[in-house]
C-alpha cells in the first residue's frame, strides 16, 4: 500500500533571517521589478526526498530587499497540468506549511515564485525529485564526494562540502561529515551530524591554515553511520601565503598538458611545452618525452629538477613535422606516471603559393610484415613537402599499380598517423601518400609495401616474390650476427620459413622476421644453415646492431636490448643494464 506523508515547505533565506533577528534596520520591501526567480536548493534536481522527514528549501537572489511571500507548487507533470497540483503560499517572516501527499517511487516536479502584495514574480526553474523511503542501516552505501575535490588548493578556511548519493532505492535520514588533518581521522576538525539528507553542508568552524585536510562523508540511519566515502584531501592556504609543499615520492600523479594545444601548428622550432600539476604539492622536477614518433617508449628523457611547469628544448626541432610529447613528475627516488600524450606540428603552415613536395614514409618499413589485423601508417611532411598542408590523400591497395580499390581516403587534417580498418591477412599491401593544400593535390610519395601476417603462419609459398629463408636444421635466431656478442632471440625449427628483411654487410647472415612471440621485429640466422625462397638479389645490407654496454645512452641502450636505469638525483650516474 502506498504510504502518504506530510511535507513541510520551509524558507531558507539567510539574509532575511539575520534581519528578522532584530539586528540592524529592516530591509525595504522589494519593488515588483526586483522580484527574481527563486533558487531551489533542496532537494537538488533529480534527487531524492524522504516524505515526512525532510524539508524543501530555496532563496531569493536579491538580498537588498525583502519579499512578502512565496508561492510553491508540486505536480506529477513537468508542465503542472495534471489538475492535481499541490500548492501553498508562505508569508515572511512567518513560514507556514500545508499538507501535501507525497508517494514513494513517484517523480514530482516543483517550482517557486516570490510575491509582493498581490503581485507575483517569475517562476523558478522547474526541478524534479523522487519520493523514496528512508534507508535501513544495511541499505546504506558510501556517498560520493563532489567538492572540495581531491588535490584542490583553497584560499579560504571555511569551505562548503558537497556530495552525491547514487542509490535510488532509498535515501539516508541524514549524513555525518568529518574533516581532519589526519588521514586516519584519529582527530577531527569538523565532526557534524546533519539531520536532513541534504547534499551539501558548511560547518561553522574554520580550518587550520597552511595545512592539508581530509574530509569524508557517510549516510546515517537511526543515528548510526553507514560506510564512509574514501577520504579526499585538500590544502588550505589563506591569501596564498603558506610555503609550497614538496610532494612525497609516494602518490605522484600524472601532470596535465596545457600547451601547445592538441594538433596546434607552432611558429617556433623551440616551442615551450607547458603543463599543470593538479594538486596542492609540487614535485621536485619533471621529465619529458619528445619525439616525432607516436610511440614514446624509446624516447630519451629530458627536463630536470625545479618547481616549474614548462620546458623548452635546447636544440631546434625539425620543421614541418608532427611531434608527440608527455611529461611525468619526479620526487626522488620516484618517477610518477606520465600524463596524457599530446601532439603538435612545427611550422610553417602551407599557403596557396607553396609548391608541395612528396611526403616522407616512415613506417611500417618497406617490405616488412605486420602481426596485427590492422596497420599503423606513419609519414611526415618533412623537408620534401616543406610545410604543414591542409590534409593528405592516403592510398592503400593490394594492387601495386593502384588500379583497384583504395582502402583509405582523403583526410582534410594534417595528422601523420593513420590506423587502418582490419585488413585481409596473408596479403601484400601497397601504400602511398600525397599532400593537399587549398584543393590542390601534390605529388605522390614513393610506394612502400607490407605483408599482413597477423597469425604469424602465412605460407611463404603464397608470396613467391617475397624472399624467405627456410631452416635446414633447428636454428637459434640471434639479435646480431655473432653468437659470442649477441643473445638468442628465438628459434626456427627445421623446415620453418621466415621472411628475409636484410643481410649483414659481409653477406654471411640473413636478417629475418623474428618468430612470433619473441617481442622483437627481426633477428639474425647464418646463411649457411638456411635455403632461400624467391629472388634475394635485391635484399639490402644492414649495419650490425649495437652491442649492449653500461655506458650507452638511453635510446642506444633500448635499441641494444638493455634496460635504462635512470638516476634522477644525479642524471650522469644513469646507466644501461645489460643483464
Amino acid at each position: 500500500m502506498i504510504r502518504k506523508f506530510v511535507v513541510l515547505f520551509v524558507l531558507l533565506l539567510l539574509a532575511l533571517l539575520l534581519g528578522a533577528c532584530g539586528g540592524g534596520s529592516p530591509s525595504p520591501t522589494c519593488d515588483p521589478s526586483e522580484l527574481t526567480p527563486p533558487v531551489l536548493t533542496f532537494p537538488h534536481d533529480g534527487g531524492q526526498f524522504i516524505p515526512g522527514q525532510t524539508t524543501m528549501t530555496w532563496y531569493h537572489q536579491v538580498y537588498t530587499c525583502e519579499v512578502e511571500g512565496y508561492r510553491a507548487e508540486i505536480d506529477t507533470t513537468s508542465d503542472f497540468s495534471s489538475g492535481n497540483v499541490f500548492g501553498a503560499t508562505t508569508t515572511w517572516p512567518n513560514s507556514v506549511g500545508w499538507p501535501v501527499p507525497i508517494q514513494e517511487g513517484v517523480t514530482y516536479y516543483w517550482r517557486v515564485l516570490a510575491t509582493v502584495g498581490s503581485l507575483e514574480g517569475p517562476w523558478s526553474v522547474v526541478q524534479s525529485f523522487q519520493g523514496v523511503p528512508p534507508c535501513e542501516l544495511s541499505e546504506l552505501v558510501a556517498p560520493v564526494p563532489v567538492g572540495p575535490w581531491e588535490g584542490r588548493t583553497l584560499f579560504f578556511d571555511d569551505p562548503y562540502y558537497s556530495w552525491d548519493y547514487l542509490s535510488t532505492a532509498c535515501a539516508p535520514e541524514g549524513y555525518h561529515l568529518q574533516v581532519s588533518d589526519d588521514p586516519s581521522f584519529a582527530t577531527s576538525s569538523v565532526d557534524d551530524t546533519i539531520g536532513d539528507p541534504v547534499m551539501g553542508w558548511k560547518p561553522s568552524s574554520a580550518l587550520a591554515d597552511c595545512t592539508v585536510h581530509y574530509w569524508r562523508i557517510a549516510g546515517t540511519a537511526g543515528g548510526v553511520d553507514g560506510p564512509f566515502s574514501d577520504p579526499v584531501s585538500f590544502y588550505v592556504t589563506v591569501d596564498d601565503l603558506c610555503p609550497t609543499l614538496v610532494c612525497p615520492p609516494t602518490g605522484l600523479i600524472a601532470p596535465e598538458p596545457t600547451g601547445p594545444g592538441g594538433y596546434e601548428i607552432v611558429g617556433s622550432l623551440t616551442p615551450t611545452l607547458q603543463w599543470n600539476y593538479p594538486t596542492y604539492c609540487e614535485p621536485e622536477g619533471f621529465v619529458i618525452h619528445l619525439e616525432p614518433e607516436y610511440d614514446l617508449s624509446s624516447a630519451p628523457l629530458q627536463g630536470g629538477f625545479g618547481l616549474t611547469d614548462s620546458w623548452t628544448p635546447g636544440a631546434a626541432l625539425e620543421p614541418a613535422t608532427q611531434y608527440w610529447w608527455d611529461v611525468a613528475a619526479i620526487s626522488v627516488p620516484a618517477l610518477g606516471p606520465f600524463g596524457e600524450k599530446n601532439t603538435f606540428f612545427t611550422g610553417p603552415e602551407c599557403t596557396p603559393s607553396d609548391t608541395l613536395g612528396p611526403p616522407e614514409l616512415v613506417s611500417p618499413a618497406d617490405g616488412s610484415q605486420i602481426h596485427e589485423t590492422y596497420a599503423w601508417l606513419h609519414f611526415n611532411a618533412g623537408s620534401s613537402v616543406g610545410c604543414i598542408p591542409d590534409g593528405y590523400v592516403a592510398d592503400l591497395q593490394t594492387d601495386p599499380n593502384f588500379g583497384g580499390t583504395n582502402l583509405l581516403q582523403t583526410f582534410m587534417f594534417p595528422a601523420t598517423n593513420i590506423i587502418t580498418d582490419p585488413l585481409q591477412d596473408c596479403t601484400e599491401h601497397f601504400w602511398r601518400i600525397a599532400a593537399i593544400q587549398d584543393g590542390v593535390t601534390g605529388p605522390w610519395s614513393e610506394t612502400w609495401s607490407f605483408l599482413t601476417n597477423a597469425a604469424g603462419n602465412c605460407a611463404v609459398s603464397m608470396l613467391p616474390d617475397l624472399p624467405a629463408a627456410r631452416a635446414l636444421l633447428d636454428l637459434a635466431c640471434y639479435r646480431g650476427p655473432d653468437p659470442g656478442l649477441y643473445g638468442i632471440v628465438g628459434y626456427l625449427q627445421e623446415g620453418e620459413s621466415a621472411h628475409i628483411l636484410a643481410q649483414n654487410s659481409p653477406g654471411t647472415w640473413w636478417v629475418i622476421q623474428a618468430p612470433e612471440g619473441t617481442g622483437v621485429n627481426h633477428c639474425y640466422v647464418p646463411k649457411a644453415n638456411v635455403e632461400t625462397i624467391g629472388d634475394v638479389s635485391g635484399v639490402p645490407g644492414q649495419s650490425d646492431p649495437l652491442i649492449c654496454s653500461a655506458d650507452l645512452n638511453q635510446p642506444d641502450c633500448i635499441a641494444a636490448g638493455g634496460t635504462w636505469v635512470p638516476n634522477f638525483s644525479r642524471p650522469s650516474a644513469s646507466y644501461c643494464d645489460c643483464d
